[in-house]
């Protein structure tokens, strides 16, 4: 099996990459290939920053990120 590996385009946290959650606004990294989003994750200290102030666990705040999508 072949396959070609390529980078995708990374897009950190500007214009539709931010989330409004219960914690505050969350960034998200995105991957992009071909102007499409392939991939996002929530910024790490967007979501432990949140995660101290409301003394909630990390995963509590990500969780929420990523159902606000």
């Amino acid at each position: 099996m072949e396959y070609e590996r390529g980078d995708l385009q990374k897009d950190f946290g500007k214009g539709n990459c931010c989330i409004k959650t219960p914690y505050g606004t969350i960034r998200f990294k995105q991957g992009m290939m071909d102007g499409r989003v392939i991939r996002q994750f929530p910024e790490y200290g967007d979501v432990k920053d949140p995660a101290r102030k409301h003394e909630v666990p990390f995963y509590e705040v990500y969780s929420a990120a990523l159902t606000s999508l």
